[in-house]
């Protein structure tokens, strides 16, 4: 099914990469991508991301909307995030990942942009995850 795979994800890169598809299982979130994701510099074919959370770390999803010319700052669960991106119009652009390690657990914060068709038009967010383990799987030469 998918031709590479790695748990480094020293050149891989979400830069860019808009989410096709989220799934929650079992203390997992996979992210899958139809149009790829950058490994090495070049972009693959289709993708997926899996990351097995620390089950001490609870994942969220900051989301940042504009109200009166102030800035406010809504929590949403991964749920929240997977139903928005399902049956709420929304789509996910993955723009920057800030990562630190701490023991066998990486600590990630991936600032996203949350694109509509309707108003708002765009919200950023941050996704904050941290994960065990992570896998990249991609299609590609």
């Amino acid at each position: 099914m998918y031709t590479h795979r790695t748990t480094h994800g020293k050149h891989i890169s979400l830069h860019d990469c808009t989410l096709s598809k989220l799934k929650l299982k079992n203390g997992k979130v996979v992210f899958k991508f139809k149009d790829g994701i950058n490994a090495s510099g070049e972009r693959t074919e289709k993708a997926k991301v899996k990351l097995k959370l620390t089950p001490m770390e609870t994942p969220v999803c900051y989301v940042y909307e504009v109200k009166k010319n102030k800035t406010v700052r809504k929590e949403w669960t991964l749920e929240k995030l997977k139903d928005k991106l399902e049956y709420g119009g929304y789509t996910l652009e993955f723009v920057e990942c800030y990562e630190w390690k701490f023991g066998k657990t990486v600590h990630r914060i991936y600032c996203c942009s949350l694109h509509s068709d309707q108003k708002p038009y765009l919200l950023e967010c941050e996704l904050r995850l941290s994960a065990d383990k992570t896998v990249y799987k991609w299609q590609g030469e």
